[in-house]
């Protein structure tokens, strides 16, 4: 028979279970037969025979103990019973796995949170490694822009004063320029002069063409180097920051250099960016007395006066194309210009830059037409091309610090001994330039040259001069007919400007 354990207790007001209820119910509950009919109730044992047996049982203890042990035997026997035992074994299985599923469970999401906390992680660091991958590439196109477009470029406002807009332009000033023999045998002069051009060097003081460099020379060149840079990063309201001008000049030349600053040595913006190579002691002297900033000194050896052609013009001459090959491995745009000038204002170098941004080397043009560029009224004052005007001149040149420049330069060095040695060091740098394919233009009409008034005595800066920049005494020889014609200049320049 299986049989139905009743789970209902009745308690008494104080909580306590009521023993005699309880198995009177118990005794009351339905049993089924085994052939699965259901048997009628048995009649209630009588509430005297149920006080009968409990008063027999309190005042016999030892049966009380006698059905205890009967008890105890049956559940004993009851447990061993192979389906108890497999129930049993059911309910401590299913324990064990709620209890391994737990373990799992929490396995599970301690690794699922640690996954991500640590992807959380990852994603910040990737976030900030691609927002710093990003800010250096906007960072790199801006140099990029800037190193292309617009590096020294400046803009003139209403009033005519220069601001620049870039700020400090990036230049190559570490390392010092050092002379060395290669294992090859070859020479530099780095990072001026590679070992293409290792031909143009020379350890010893001996004689050699004006164009090459010795070991003292190649070494000097970072004072003149430095010199630039200094000067470069001095504050000016007239010149583009990155740009300088540079002259060279003796004993022979000064007063006459001198004279020719007249009209703009006060224009502090101008002497500031200002670099005098001097040729001789007596100049360093007088340079530094003069109250120049950057004055500096000869060289290897005093080279003192000369007139065309004479004595140590060749080694004065050179040293042009020398000083922009220096300023060029500074990346450095220079304006040279010789000794027999008279400026009436400072040059406009980013005007000049505006005239062709893609032209790497200006130049003065020898001669010029001026008695028809005014005959017409309409004609381009600055550059009119329908009138005659020719030939390179390198009394005024500016020289942008490009690699074709620099090859161009090494080039006319290189070629001057093999030459015909009665040409002047502009010829095979126009020459040159041209061979290694740099780009070249011709200033404005208004950095003027003697031409005209020499050859045909027809001198318009007496009478047109009014908005000219300079005026180069060329066509005389000698340093007191070049006078006269400076002074010529400076007396028509002024009638001009004052009627």
């Amino acid at each position: 028979m299986r049989a139905r354990l009743s789970i209902a207790k009745d308690t008494d007001a104080d909580g306590n279970v009521d023993v005699e209820k309880t198995l009177d119910g118990n005794r009351n509950d339905d049993f089924v037969d085994s052939s699965g009919g259901t048997m009628k109730k048995k009649k209630s044992v009588s509430s005297t025979s149920y006080y009968s047996v409990s008063s027999t049982m309190t005042k016999n203890p030892w049966v009380l103990l006698v059905l205890g042990i009967v008890l105890g035997a049956f559940l004993s026997s009851l447990v061993r019973h192979e389906s108890v035992r497999g129930v049993h074994k059911h309910v401590k299985g299913a324990y064990t796995a709620h209890r391994e599923a737990s373990k799992e469970y929490w396995k599970r999401y301690r690794e699922t949170y640690l996954g991500e906390v640590e992807r959380n992680y990852v994603s910040e660091n990737e976030n900030e490694l691609l927002l710093e991958s990003m800010v250096k590439e906007e960072e790199k196109k801006v140099e990029e822009a800037l190193t292309e477009d617009e590096k020294g470029a400046v803009t003139r406002d209403e009033g005519g004063d220069i601001e620049e807009k870039l700020g400090t332009v990036t230049r190559d000033e570490g390392g010092d320029i050092v002379f060395k023999t290669l294992e090859n045998g070859k020479r530099v002069c780095l990072p001026v002069i590679d070992e293409d051009f290792s031909e143009l060097l020379y350890e010893d003081e001996r004689d050699a063409h004006a164009s090459y460099v010795s070991r003292a020379e190649c070494e000097w060149y970072n004072q003149l180097r430095n010199a630039g840079i200094q000067a470069a990063n001095t504050l000016s309201s007239c010149v583009p920051d990155s740009f300088v001008f540079a002259i060279k000049a003796n004993e022979y030349h000064w007063d006459m250099f001198m004279y020719g600053l007249q009209n703009v040595k006060s224009e502090k913006c101008f002497i500031d960016r200002l670099i005098i190579l001097c040729l001789d002691d007596v100049t360093l002297s007088k340079c530094k007395d003069a109250g120049f900033n950057y004055c500096i000194s000869k060289p290897v050896k005093n080279l003192g006066a000369s007139d065309f052609k004479a004595n140590e013009y060749n080694s004065i001459i050179w040293f042009t194309a020398k000083m922009a090959l220096v300023f060029n491995s500074a990346n450095l745009t220079v304006f040279t210009f010789d000794a027999d000038i008279i400026f009436f204002q400072v040059p406009n170098l980013a005007k000049v830059i505006e005239s062709d941004p893609n032209a790497d080397l200006f130049y003065q043009w020898d001669q010029v037409d001026y008695e028809a560029l005014y005959s017409d009224p309409t004609f381009d004052e600055e550059r009119e091309p329908s009138v005659h005007h020719s030939v390179f001149n390198a009394g005024q040149m500016l020289w942008k610090p490009a690699e074709k420049v620099r090859q161009g330069i090494l080039k006319a060095m290189a070629r001057a001994p093999y030459k015909d040695v009665s040409e002047l060091d502009q010829y095979h740098l126009d020459v040159s330039m041209k061979e290694v394919g740099t780009k070249v233009a011709g200033l404005s009409y208004m950095y003027a040259a003697n031409w005209l008034c020499e050859t045909r005595k027809k001198c318009l800066v007496k009478t047109n001069s009014q908005n000219w920049i300079d005026y180069h005494a060329t066509w005389v020889v000698g340093l007191e007919k070049k006078m006269e014609v400076m002074k010529m200049a400076q007396e028509g320049w002024k009638n001009v400007t004052n009627s």
